[in-house]
């Protein structure tokens, strides 16, 4: 560490021996970015029962993820509700978070206030899980409350909200098609080392449930079982088209990519996971008729076109394969020549961006004959696997 480092902890550390709460936060950050946890969390928590809102807020994500302590989903609640209490933005949107896997806490109408709240205090992730939310919808002012709240992100510096607002802004969604914007985005997300997103578009699916008001933050449409096509009766496969949009898809494969690496598959940390993905699973969950917390972390796997759609075992692979209970599998985009997925029981489905095939006990088979593909593309599967039993503790 630099001289001038060592000096300013140690005038943290004066302020500390002060009682000064804001210190102690700045400090637990300095302790943790040196890899100090535990010391962190120490900290942290000494700044919290001193009231501070943001090291509350910090107090509860590590106890959440379990970084420096032991995992503790219920002690993480109450310091974040302490949080909210004083008008923490960030505190709202962890509990929100929360909510959604129906554990730790209630999955109730309090979710949508709380993600209201976590916008209107302009938080990063918040923003960009209520803009795909809005993405959703048909109606002009929710597609631009969409490229509003992305722009918005972006501004704070977020790389997948600019890479959707790329992609929205070549497209003409929910804006006037501006390829120069697309375009200029594009360029500076390349120089960070942003991969570019494949082509994905999607109708937008016809509604099943009551439309909320546009504009409107409504998350329980999620709650709501999509209609399914019967592929198979025994064992079960059953086909659902359009289950997610064309900002989902993007938003999965851009948070593959983000992860870094030539990693063909990346298994989401429940613990890391962010309110947008937590979104889409629980939509998954629910349309498979499966509860969240049943689920394994969500397995998002990268093919070459020429493959077959293989998904790896994952890394929460239970040593009882008769576990795993039931199986959903979502086409993140469409390549030409890639082909579909199959199973002995109902032959090849077809790969369409959005289109989700749910199976009970049963893996995908490599069936598919020799194809011509496109050189250097890749096509992306997110999968879902559930457990007999509960599986997540938040």
């Amino acid at each position: 560490m630099s001289p001038t480092a060592d000096r300013d902890l140690a005038a943290l550390r004066i302020a500390i021996d002060g009682g000064d709460p804001e210190a102690m936060l700045r400090l637990a950050s300095a302790l943790a970015q040196r890899g100090e946890t535990e010391q962190a969390f120490a900290m942290r928590k000494r700044a919290a029962i001193e009231g501070h809102a943001p090291a509350q807020t910090a107090l509860g994500r590590m106890l959440l993820r379990g970084e420096g302590c032991l995992p503790d989903p219920r002690t993480a609640v109450y310091w974040l509700r302490r949080a909210e209490a004083t008008g923490d933005a960030e505190a709202s949107y962890h509990l929100a978070f929360v909510s959604l896997g129906g554990v730790a806490m209630p999955r109730d109408g309090r979710i949508n206030e709380r993600v209201l709240a976590a916008v209107q205090g302009d938080f990063p992730l918040a923003l960009r899980a209520a803009a795909i939310h809005f993405g959703r919808k048909r109606h002009e002012v929710d597609q631009s409350a969409c490229v509003r709240l992305l722009e918005r992100a972006a501004n704070y510096g977020d790389a997948i909200a600019a890479q959707l607002l790329a992609e929205r802004s070549m497209r003409g969604e929910g804006c006037p098609v501006d390829a120069e914007a697309a375009h200029r985005i594009q360029r500076r997300l390349s120089e960070l080392g942003v991969p570019a997103l494949p082509d994905i578009a999607i109708p937008a699916a016809e509604r099943e449930t009551k439309e909320m008001p546009p504009g409107t933050i409504a998350l329980e449409d999620i709650l709501h079982a999509q209609s399914a096509r019967t592929l198979s009766e025994t064992p079960r496969v059953l086909q659902i088209d359009g289950l997610l949009s064309a900002d989902e898809c993007r938003f999965l494969i851009a948070t593959a990519q983000a992860g870094g690496g030539d990693a063909n598959e990346r298994s989401i940390d429940i613990a890391g996971e962010d309110l947008a993905v937590r979104l889409i699973e629980v939509r998954m969950a629910r349309s498979a008729r499966m509860e969240l917390a049943q689920a394994e972390p969500l397995l998002l796997s990268r093919f070459g076109a020429a493959q077959p759609y293989l998904p790896g075992a994952g890394e929460a692979a239970p040593d009882d394969p008769d576990e795993r209970l039931r199986t959903i599998h979502v086409f993140l985009n469409t390549v030409e020549g890639g082909g579909g997925i199959a199973f002995d029981a109902s032959g090849p489905i077809a790969a369409a961006a959005g289109r989700a095939v749910i199976v009970d006990g049963i893996a995908p088979v490599d069936d598919a004959p020799a194809r011509p593909s496109t050189a250097g593309a890749h096509k992306w599967l997110a999968t879902l696997r559930f457990r007999r039993r509960r599986f997540r503790s938040f």
